[in-house]
C-alpha cells in the first residue's frame, strides 16, 4: 500500500487546506489508523458511491478532506468521473468555509471546483486508468503528478503561501 498523497494551494487557488481520494475501504481504513482516529466513520454510506469526509485541525490551519469512491469497476469511467465532479463541489464548499467565503464569485467556484475535480480525475486515473493520463503537448507521453506540480505530501504545507496571498487580497479590498 502507498502512501495517501494530499493536494492544495496549488496555482490560483491557496487553500489553508489539502485533499486527497481514496478508493477503497483498505486505503481508508490504513489512513485512519495513520492519522490515529481510533473510530472512523463509514468510508462511504451504504447509499452512496462517494462521500467526501471533513476533517479539522487546530485553528482552522491543518483543515483537510478525504474524498472516498468506491470503485469496483462497474461503473463507466464518465459516471466515476461525474461523481469526483460531485465531491470536489463539496470540497470547494468547505475550503470557502475555512477562509471565510460566504458568497465566492461565480468565476471563482467555477475555476475552484475545476481545479479540484482535475486534481482529483487526474489521480483517479493514475491510479485505475494510468493509460488515460497523457501531455498532448508530449506526444500521448504519460504524465506523472510531480510534473503538473500537483502532489504536496502531508508534512510540506501551503499555508504560507495561501496566508500571503490573502493578506494580499484583504490589502487590496481596503
Amino acid at each position: 500500500m502507498s502512501v495517501i498523497e494530499y493536494w492544495g494551494g496549488r496555482h490560483w487557488l491557496p487553500s489553508f487546506m489539502k485533499y486527497t481520494l481514496i478508493t477503497s475501504e483498505e486505503e481508508w481504513l490504513a489512513e485512519m489508523r495513520r492519522l490515529d482516529i481510533k473510530d472512523p466513520e463509514l468510508w462511504i454510506p451504504k447509499t452512496a458511491g462517494a462521500c467526501t469526509h471533513e476533517f479539522e485541525g487546530d485553528k482552522g490551519q491543518d483543515d483537510f478532506c478525504i474524498v472516498t469512491m468506491r470503485y469496483d469497476g462497474t461503473l463507466s469511467y464518465n459516471e466515476y468521473v461525474a461523481m469526483l465532479v460531485h465531491e470536489a463541489v463539496h470540497v470547494f464548499q468547505k475550503i470557502c468555509k475555512v477562509i471565510g467565503e460566504k458568497y465566492p464569485s461565480i468565476e471563482f467556484e467555477a475555476y475552484g471546483v475545476q481545479t479540484i475535480a482535475m486534481d482529483l480525475m487526474y489521480h483517479f486515473a493514475e491510479k485505475h486508468y494510468p493509460d488515460a493520463i497523457t501531455d498532448p503537448k508530449q506526444e500521448g507521453r504519460p504524465v506523472s503528478g510531480s510534473e503538473r506540480g500537483v502532489p504536496v505530501t502531508t508534512e510540506e504545507s501551503g499555508v504560507d503561501a495561501a496566508a500571503a496571498y490573502f493578506d494580499r487580497r484583504r490589502t487590496d479590498e481596503s
